[in-house]
């Protein structure tokens, strides 16, 4: 298996795994029931993947602190805002 296929590899068990996550929070109510657990999974893994190598690499640290905090919080807002858990946030 060369570098490319375990890439590819890793990123397919972080979106399957992300997808569980999501799934099990959707049947306890604190992931927004209206996400495609699937597709969400995925864009929030290649947003993630990109962002990485793309704005935060090459940031000042302190920069990079703060780019991950949005990232953090960007998610936070796809995933749990929405949900019946925090009704406040809608």
């Amino acid at each position: 298996m060369d570098l490319r296929d375990r890439f590819n590899a890793a990123l397919s068990r972080a979106t399957n795994d992300l997808s569980a996550h999501l799934e099990k929070g959707q049947r306890e109510s604190w992931v927004d029931p209206d996400l495609l657990p699937l597709e969400t999974s995925a864009w929030l893994v290649w947003t993630l993947e990109r962002g990485l190598g793309n704005v935060v690499a090459g940031s000042a640290p302190e920069r990079a602190q703060v780019q991950i905090a949005n990232f953090a919080s960007m998610v936070w807002h796809v995933l749990y805002a929405g949900s019946p858990a925090h009704p406040a946030a809608r």
